[in-house]
């Protein structure tokens, strides 16, 4: 057993100074004082935080790091993308990159994922891995005659993962890529859904206007728009997917680059938002008006997308990002979503995310670290 304190303490909602934690061999926190013990203390330089929960990532696509041109759109880069899915790639490619990508991850102080999932390459690895994984199997249909079929697929690559005991559900890949059938069926099956969410200005204006950037995106696969944009959808795709959803489902809509405050009163108490800073900054050159969503400050969590929309798999250079660009929103808040918010979303929070009596939730050093300002210089991180 040791007791731990550094300059200053994050407990995964604050900031503290002379906090002191007691670990034991297993790395459960057994006690937590502000007077310092009479026993021998280790003391650490800089910011003393939990592990951090990343709460969007697509580990199958890790073999495309630096491969996809930046800064292309949303419409292009997804076409690019499509020409690395992981069926048209050799799996051991496939294992090499998930595999590394895992590793950077651990080093990087992350202790649990919200992977999307399109098929069952990752399993094996994520039997093994340090790291707790949340399986997002992502369903995708354009065509109503698809959506039967298409769902069956998904729902054995979801089996896949529960017959292995891996944390796992059904969920949907975009609103214009998931017709009301796919919704439909999806929301019969499951109770947590990930969707990615107006990562584009095209995508409102596909629902808006019915026209756009997306016509190139359907025509390039030979679909047609009229089989998502329908006489009863919905003007904000926002609003649309809240409408598909049961209000019992829990919604954790991905990227919200371009949402609006006026989107946002669609929002029910189980919707929650996920920010990827880097990888909209890849992809649009744009960031998600942050500020507007401060009224679900406990149902903000952060994610770093793929390594085809960034450079590193880091949660602490999200925070950083999100940090220098928006210098009016309180470190605190930011590591709040990178900690306890992302162990709060997949049901950890009795072990992950938080300094508190009982938990196991990994330590964390930041060095560079202002402690008068509160302010990140540095994305580097020091595991205990």
């Amino acid at each position: 057993m040791q007791w731990l304190t550094a300059d200053i303490v994050f407990d995964g909602y604050d900031f503290h100074a002379n906090f002191f934690i007691q670990v034991n061999e297993t790395g459960e926190i057994i006690a937590i004082q502000r007077e310092e013990p009479a026993a021998e203390v280790k003391r650490l330089n800089g910011l003393l935080m939990p592990g951090m929960i990343n709460a969007h990532c697509h580990l199958e696509l890790s073999h495309t790091k630096s491969l996809i041109p930046e800064k292309t759109g949303l419409s292009t880069f997804l076409q690019n993308v499509s020409e690395q899915i992981p069926q048209k790639v050799a799996d051991e490619t496939i294992q090499k990159a998930q595999l590394a990508a895992d590793t950077e991850m651990v080093n990087n102080g992350i202790v649990a994922v919200g992977d999307i999932c399109n098929t069952t390459k990752s399993i094996a690895l994520k039997q093994k891995s340090k790291i707790h994984y949340h399986n997002f199997v992502e369903c995708i249909a354009i065509r109503a005659t698809d959506s039967v079929k298409r769902f069956a697929d998904y729902k054995k690559v979801y089996d896949a993962f529960q017959v292995v005991d891996l944390a796992s559900s059904l969920s949907l890949h975009t609103p214009y890529t998931c017709n009301e059938g796919m919704y439909d069926l999806v929301n019969g099956q499951s109770s947590f859904v990930s969707i990615h969410n107006q990562e584009s200005e095209a995508e409102n204006v596909l629902f808006e206007r019915k026209e756009g950037d997306f016509d190139n995106f359907y025509k390039h696969f030979d679909l047609d728009k009229s089989e998502i944009i329908r006489e009863q959808t919905s003007l904000s795709s926002f609003e649309n997917s809240q409408r598909l959803l049961s209000g019992d489902t829990k919604k954790l809509f991905v990227h919200n680059t371009f949402t609006r405050k006026e989107d946002l009163q669609f929002a029910e108490e189980n919707t929650w938002f996920c920010f990827c800073p880097k990888a909209n900054l890849y992809i649009e050159n744009q960031l998600p008006n942050i500020p507007i969503f401060s009224d679900f400050q406990d149902r903000i969590v952060l994610g770093t997308d793929s390594l085809a929309s960034n450079d590193a798999l880091n949660i602490l250079s999200e925070v950083k990002t999100i940090q220098d660009h928006f210098p009016g929103i309180p470190l605190k808040n930011i590591l709040q979503w990178a900690t306890s918010n992302g162990a709060r979303l997949f049901g950890l929070d009795d072990k992950f995310g938080s300094f508190e009596i009982g938990r196991r939730p990994s330590f964390l050093v930041a060095k560079d670290f202002n402690i008068e300002s509160k302010r990140l210089l540095g994305e580097g991180i020091q595991l205990l």
